[in-house]
């Protein structure tokens, strides 16, 4: 991503951290003249990242035997689908299930990125999929499993390790003369959960993410929003640093 402005925060443990980001866009009017960032239609995000680990998932078969049939995964790796499946035939067991879907998967080519495998010969029901560094992304997915009767589950995927925000800031914005002013605010309660020693600096970033359908909260049961993921405003990121006290 090439975000608009390089911008590194420093917060004490304990204490509020406010800081404001101004931001401006030409005037498609005036050439030799700016206007305020149009954020219209856009929902602005920023987060305070962990530090980066390697991500894992699980694959857990449930049944042995499983149903036989086809069952169908998909990974998914910056922006690209790859799709897999594998059938089990009438008689074969948890085991063999386990072989074929690591066999999949090692077939994808993807094996720089990340490593499928058993975690050790005597678990014939689980596979651990893990990326190779960390901050590494990627999603593995189910995607269909043969239908019993009555229904019951054969397989199960489960994120093991992932990179989730350590924090989410509170953020505002306003017009001050010809420039949007945004506001991103870390609370005391906040800044006090945050580990200082051994785990800074930290990576913060702020985008905006076009809205497509602002969904319906009130509704039974609730509407989430609908975003356009290629649609994104990329504002404003650096480190985040707590400082001792």
């Amino acid at each position: 991503m090439t975000f608009q402005r390089i911008v590194h925060l420093k917060a004490n443990p304990g204490l509020p951290l406010v800081k404001k980001l101004y931001f401006d866009e030409p005037d498609p009017n005036s050439p030799l003249h700016t206007r305020p960032l149009t954020v219209t239609d856009y929902t602005l995000v920023a987060v305070v990242g962990s530090p980066p680990k390697s991500k894992a998932y699980e694959i857990e078969i449930l049944q042995d035997p499983p149903a036989p049939g086809i069952y169908e995964f998909m990974i998914i790796f910056m922006g690209v689908e790859y799709p897999f499946e594998v059938e089990l035939l009438p008689g074969e067991g948890a085991k063999e299930l386990q072989e074929k879907i690591i066999k999949a998967i090692k077939a994808l080519g993807l094996g720089h990125v990340f490593a499928a495998c058993a975690p050790s010969c005597a678990e014939a029901y689980e596979i651990v999929v893990a990326g190779w560094w960390p901050g590494l992304e990627f999603q593995l997915l189910l995607v269909s499993q043969p239908v019993t009767d009555p229904p019951e589950d054969q397989i199960d995927v489960d994120e093991l390790q992932g990179n989730a925000p350590l924090a989410e800031l509170t953020v505002t914005s306003q017009v001050v003369g010809d420039q949007l002013e945004i506001t991103v605010k870390l609370s005391a309660a906040q800044t006090g959960g945050i580990p200082v020693a051994g785990d800074g600096p930290y990576r913060w970033h702020l985008t905006g993410v076009r809205v497509l359908d602002p969904g319906d909260p009130d509704a039974d049961p609730p509407v989430l929003p609908t975003n356009d993921p290629d649609d994104v405003l990329e504002l404003a990121r650096g480190n985040l640093v707590m400082e001792r006290v």
